[in-house]
């Protein structure tokens, strides 16, 4: 067997087995669950012969729990993809295929909804966001969203896995930046298509945070903090001034502001990212917090 499929879960029981079903019965299965839920783990073990289950003990993030799952894995290939992915054995067969025939690269992604606003996004304003058409089937570029990842594990090894300082958003460019960095070869199989299923939901808050303390680590990991100061400045203050413009009219707005600034914020005071989860529900604020080792 050439590919083990990784996928990281987080209380998502009906829609990892969802995804499982099209096909755990023909690959070799890793998930790793960001929890201790023993029951979950059992459950999917019990059902599917191919999968083992990693509990990581609590919600390490993406990246630490990505990291734990490629490290288990053996063969020369991982597919790793999140479990909101649309795809089944016929369509993960023609990537593989592709991946044997292509020889040299280290990520392979097939299109989705996500692939074309993540290629445009101004996520890094020093990158040339351009595809380049390499043949009939591969085009390429230098980075792709991280909902699906063709990996080949030799080069992923050699730059260590993913960067763990991030919780997650913007571990994936940065994956990307590193590779293109060594002249490896990242390439889009324009032709293939899979449909990625995200939903939004009451945490969304709480993934501002992230998106912005991600944000203001990468720029500042690849340009220096001078650099990424500049960029982010004026944001900073805007946040700021939206979050207390909206205190009193719409709670719902200034939690968000007040996630994009305390995540800028956060990274401007050189901090760790940690876990920040708030949330607004039925009228109510929710907030977990608390620092990631």
């Amino acid at each position: 067997m050439l590919t083990t499929i990784l996928v990281i879960t987080y209380k998502d029981g009906k829609t990892i087995n969802k995804l499982l079903k099209k096909f755990a019965n023909q690959y070799k299965v890793v998930v790793v669950e960001n929890s201790n839920n023993k029951n979950f783990k059992k459950k999917l073990e019990n059902k599917y012969k191919n999968l083992s289950c990693i509990l990581t003990g609590s919600n390490l993030g993406f990246s630490k729990a990505c990291n734990i799952g490629l490290k288990k894995i053996k063969t020369k290939y991982a597919l790793l993809i999140n479990s909101d992915i649309d795809i089944d054995y016929l369509k993960i067969k023609k990537i593989e295929k592709i991946a044997l025939d292509t020889k040299i690269f280290s990520i392979l992604a097939p299109n989705t909804p996500h692939t074309e606003n993540f290629l445009l996004a101004n996520h890094d304003r020093l990158q040339n966001n351009e595809l380049i058409k390499y043949n009939n089937l591969l085009y390429q570029t230098n980075k792709l969203p991280g909902c699906f990842f063709f990996l080949n594990l030799k080069d992923i090894k050699k730059i260590k896995y993913f960067d763990e300082n991030f919780f997650f958003y913007f571990e994936d460019l940065d994956l990307c930046k590193r590779l293109t960095k060594l002249n490896k070869k990242i390439y889009l199989i324009k032709k293939i298509f899979v449909k990625h299923n995200a939903n939004p939901n009451n945490t969304i808050p709480m993934r501002e945070w992230h998106f912005n303390w991600g944000m203001f680590y990468y720029h500042k990991k690849h340009y220096g903090y001078l650099s990424a100061f500049r960029l982010f400045f004026k944001k900073l203050i805007r946040f700021f001034l939206l979050k207390y413009l909206n205190l009193f009219f719409n709670k719902k707005k200034y939690l968000i502001y007040s996630c994009r600034f305390n995540g800028l914020l956060t990274q401007f005071l050189n901090a760790k990212s940690y876990r920040y989860k708030i949330f607004y529900n039925n009228n109510k604020i929710i907030i977990d917090n608390w620092k990631i080792s």
